[in-house]
């Protein structure tokens, strides 16, 4: 420093001219010594910044311990230099990696398979066995490395491993590496363990949390036991004279409570103990004991009657009862499957008026707390008994009175339930809006409903004295959509899917809808979304035109009225989906009923026309059309005729009837030749064609045309018009392929029948012919015979005399066979 003075007290010598004089040595070294101070303090800001934003961290992170870890690593890389960093955490086999800052992914996903322990063959090994930080500055030059796989995959030479101690042991592993050998310093293994120090204070605050949780859920636990013994107490004053819901409740709390698969109280009337409470009882176990239970020395019961002030089994099995064969423990055993089992006796005045049981399908003896506890319970339950003796008289008086309240208030409950069980959802949110905006003091309140990708205004209020304002905020609002974003209340309440509120919206950087601040001096608003399972299906909306952010209770308020909205909105979306599907059930009995009737007409007769005619207006009325036809193809000529129609006049079908369609022609000949139904949404749009241009003229202007196909072979085209244009929905086109397969069947069945007639008459023709000729041929045969006995006569007759009286009695009736004859 004296030197320092010194350079800087130097005067030229009198006499001389003054030269400017050259920077002493020291200035350079003041120079050098401020930038390296100017790079101290720098790196000490960063440092204390880094540490400023860990600490942060920490306190906005109390128990999110891997957000600070997370931090604790991206910092310590950052500051240090470092191209890769990492922490690892202690579990049951050992170190694993459990953050990770800028290694590749195939050695973080290599080395989540291995655990690090102390050892040489690693940095992270060496810091554990030595309990401090270790540096290796080139791990590729290191004898004793062994981890050279994971070193391939991320590439680093200098390895850097600080050790998180709690009481002298290891809990966390900070690992810094560079990919070049480049030895960390001094300073920097410093600020690395400064970071590792902070993760030990996460890590603390997050072990201290969790003993705090552990004591909170046993205060919690308490707090349980209380309110169930409090509730138990409420049922007894609330229902003095009725022992089954203090019984239920008391049973209910006691299972829960004590851990227990099932309970059940038993009263004892002085020679047996019967069964007048269960609880989850295997069915089984509970038919054994409808019946009374007479106690023995051997079980529990009998024990208790004994004098016992408890009996606790940690496992029945090996009870003395169930060795011996007591038909009781056996039953506990086999049909209700119970290992542990906890009976407290009900005493009054010393004298054993019954016990209540506990029981465990597994071997868990019960806590001393449980315990205590049942035999409060049991306590309580000889309370519940005595109030039932007490007031046994006065609930005989008030029997009476009480069906009637209970009537009454079942009449005024079923009054409720109708009254708002209402379908008009608009009127609904409308009331839940007013409600709102009134008890919470709002200027404005909106619902928002989700309406194709965004959000849509669905209901909107204002409160009186703002009409005009708030009918220039509907419009505005119902103008636009909305999906999640930070730029408005709706778009931020979707994005957090939680409630939101901005204390002054025209002071929020990120609210975005500045037309809106043109409406109105709108400043706080609250956004509560409307969740089904968890998802958005809107959001309510309140406004105040002053910044006066809401209260708690009026949150809770508006997330009420959100919760009624959205059971609102489930019932309308029930109800519209019950509507729906009634429509289309009962559009389906409707096609049923049709297809029944043209199936009648089917069967009923052979008349193709009366059939043809019966399908075509079916399928024209069910279509939702004007008009139909059908077309009927001759095999001979291979071409289609106009069979049956439906809602056309007669000038139409004098000019379409004559027309000759042949396959492929016209869209009836190409419908057939594709085997497809082929519609046209609207006829202006297709060329031109002469039928069309009928059809047009006609007024029509969509068309649907189905093949009828048996098999192989053309059978016709069932086709529907209609005066309005657009396609046919699927099920209507599925329809009229029903139709025409059932045309197929009525054509068929006349062609057959038609066919079967013409053979049928052919037949009776040639069976009358062939009995005319059969008539003639027996005429013949009789005429063959009379000439041939004519002709043996004749030759008799040049014989002797007598050979003439011997014959002729025979030659008379010959004769007058012959006189038959002729």
């Amino acid at each position: 420093m004296a030197k320092r003075e010194q350079a800087v007290q130097r005067r030229p010598a009198a006499g001389k001219p003054a030269t400017r004089p050259a920077y002493p040595s020291s200035y350079v070294q003041l120079k050098k010594e401020n930038e390296d101070l100017t790079r101290e303090l720098t790196e000490a800001l960063d440092r204390q910044t880094a540490t400023t934003d860990v600490l942060k961290v920490i306190s906005r992170s109390t128990f999110d311990l891997q957000k600070v870890l997370e931090m604790l690593t991206a910092s310590a890389a950052r500051l240090c230099d470092a191209e890769m960093a990492s922490i690892a955490r202690q579990d049951a086999q050992g170190f694993v990696h459990s953050t990770n800052y800028n290694f590749p992914a195939d050695w973080v996903e290599f080395s989540q398979a291995f655990r690090t322990n102390p050892g040489r063959g690693s940095v992270s090994g060496r810091a554990l066995l030595d309990g401090k930080a270790v540096q290796i500055t080139d791990v590729l030059a290191d004898p004793e490395y062994t981890y050279h796989e994971q070193q391939m995959k991320a590439g680093y030479r200098t390895f850097l491993a600080v050790p998180l101690l709690r009481d002298g042991q290891p809990i966390v592993l900070l690992n810094l590496a560079r990919k070049t050998v480049r030895p960390f310093t001094d300073k920097q293994i410093d600020l690395v363990s400064t970071f590792a120090d902070q993760a030990v204070i996460a890590i603390e605050n997050v072990r201290l949390f969790d003993e705090l949780r552990a004591r909170t859920e046993d205060l919690s636990e308490s707090l349980r036991q209380q309110t169930a013994i409090t509730e138990i107490l409420e049922v007894i004053n609330s229902s003095p004279g009725n022992l089954v819901p203090v019984f239920d409740a008391m049973l209910e709390k006691a299972t829960h409570l004590c851990e227990a698969a099932y309970g059940m109280l038993y009263r004892y009337d002085g020679e047996f103990f019967h069964a007048i409470a269960l609880r989850a009882v295997p069915k089984a176990y509970a038919d054994f004991l409808r019946g009374p239970i007479r106690p023995s020395p051997e079980n529990a019961l009998g024990r208790l009657l004994n004098g016992e002030p408890l009996i606790h089994m940690p496992d029945i099995r090996m009870d003395a009862a169930f060795g011996s064969g007591d038909p009781l423990r056996i039953a506990t055993v086999e049909l209700g499957r119970a290992r542990t089992y906890l009976a407290v006796p009900l005493r009054k005045d010393g004298v054993l008026i019954g016990a209540i049981g506990a029981y465990r399908q597994e071997v868990r003896p019960f806590s001393e707390r449980q315990v205590a506890l049942l035999q409060n319970f049991a306590a309580q339950a000889v309370i519940a008994s005595e109030n039932v003796r007490l007031f046994e008289e006065i609930q005989a008086r008030t029997e009476d009175l009480s069906e009637s309240l209970q009537r009454q208030t079942a009449t005024a409950d079923v009054l409720k339930v109708i009254s708002r069980s209402t379908f008009d959802l608009q009127t609904v949110l409308d009331t839940l809006l007013e409600s709102a905006a009134r008890l919470c003091d709002a200027d404005l309140a909106n619902i928002w409903r989700p309406t194709g990708t965004a959000f849509h205004l669905a209901a909107s209020f204002g409160i009186a004295g703002k009409h005009h304002e708030w009918m220039e905020n509907k419009k505005f609002l119902e103008g636009i959509g909305l999906g999640p974003s930070r730029g408005s209340i709706v778009g931020r309440t979707l994005l957090e899917g939680k409630t939101v509120q901005i204390d002054d919206i025209q002071a929020d950087p990120d609210y975005a809808l500045n037309e809106l601040l043109k409406i109105g001096d709108y400043r706080t608003m609250l956004g509560v979304p409307l969740l089904r399972e968890g998802a958005p299906i809107g959001v309510f909306v309140l406004t105040r035109c002053k910044v006066q952010p809401f209260s708690n209770k009026q949150v809770e308020l508006v997330t009420t009225f959100a919760d009624q909205a959205v059971i609102a909105i489930e019932n309308v979306r029930l109800f519209e989906e019950v509507q729906a599907r009634t429509s289309e059930l009962s559009q389906s009995v409707d096609e049923l009923r049709a297809l029944g009737e043209v199936s009648q007409a089917v069967n009923s007769t052979v008349d193709l026309m009366v059939v043809l005619n019966t399908i075509v207006a079916k399928a024209t009325q069910l279509s939702g059309t004007e008009a139909g036809a059908i077309y009927v193809f001759d095999q001979t000529v291979q071409e289609f005729h106009l069979r049956a129609t439906y809602g056309m006049d007669d000038a139409i079908i004098s000019e379409i009837k004559d027309r000759h369609i042949h396959i492929g022609e016209t869209v009836v000949g190409e419908a057939v030749e594709q085997r497809i139904p082929i519609q046209i949404p609207d006829i202006h749009d297709d060329p031109n064609s002469p039928v069309l241009d009928i059809i047009v003229r006609a007024g029509f202007r969509a068309l649907l045309i189905v093949p009828l196909l048996g098999g192989d072979r053309t059978v016709g085209a069932l086709v529907v018009r209609r005066k309005k244009p657009g396609e046919f929905p699927k099920h209507t086109v599925d329809l009229l392929q029903t139709f025409a397969a059932q045309s197929v069947l009525a054509i068929q069945n006349a062609r057959l029948f038609e066919s079967v007639e013409a053979r049928t008459h052919e037949l009776a023709v040639s069976l009358e012919e062939l009995s005319t000729a059969q008539d003639r041929l027996v005429q013949t045969q009789k005429l063959a015979s009379l000439g041939q006995l004519t002709a043996g006569i004749a030759h008799e007759i040049k014989n002797p005399l007598n050979f003439i009286n011997n014959f002729s009695a025979l030659s008379a009736e010959l004769v007058d066979e012959l006189g038959d004859v002729l």
